[in-house]
């Protein structure tokens, strides 16, 4: 009786150590900034095979910053034109999501 009661107490011990754990984990907060890059758009592409398809993966760069530039916006956004970009930069080496952008009038 005694071995079972001090078995459940160390399965609630552990399973509430995990708990805690994950609780404080899920509960640290990275930093997150909103920046903002402006100027001309400088479009690039270059090929790439996934699963023994080419495709043409386009990227932009406004100021210091380089996006993708998703299948939606290709032609869209031009070479040269004048744009203000809003992202994510969360400070984990992760940037570049994109919040909002427009075309600025030149």
């Amino acid at each position: 009786m005694r071995s079972r009661v001090g078995v459940s107490l160390l399965w609630v011990l552990i399973f509430g150590g995990i708990a805690i754990f994950l609780r404080s984990a899920a509960n640290t907060k990275s930093q997150v900034l909103l920046r903002s890059a402006r100027g001309p758009v400088k479009i690039k592409g270059y090929k790439e095979v996934s699963d023994g398809k080419r495709y043409t993966q386009y990227q932009f760069v406004v100021g210091n910053y380089e996006f993708v530039l998703d299948d939606e916006l290709v032609g869209k956004v031009k070479q040269g034109e004048t744009y203000a970009v809003y992202f994510i930069d969360y400070q984990d080496g992760t940037q570049g999501i994109i919040q909002s952008m427009e075309k600025l009038q030149e």
